[in-house]
């Protein structure tokens, strides 16, 4: 099965009102805002992040401590 589309996606950051700017920057608009939760919208696409330091399952905590998270192994 191939994908055809995605309407948005979830990332855990590490500091929220840093990522909110930069993806504003980018042209995204912050719609939601919480203390532990943004949402960026371009068009019909969005973007959660979610403070990990607020997280309470510690296996994504462990996963975004992680050196090389999202490094791909081209090699294996």
């Amino acid at each position: 099965m191939k994908i055809k589309s995605v309407a948005g996606i979830t990332c855990y950051v590490k500091d929220l009102d840093k990522t909110a700017n930069f993806y504003e920057t980018l042209g995204f608009e912050i719609k939601k805002r919480a203390s532990n939760h943004v949402t960026a919208y371009m068009n019909w696409f969005w973007i959660d992040f979610l403070d990990i330091a607020k997280e309470d399952k510690p296996e994504f905590q462990k996963e975004a401590n992680l050196i090389n998270k999202g490094a791909s192994c081209f090699h294996c």
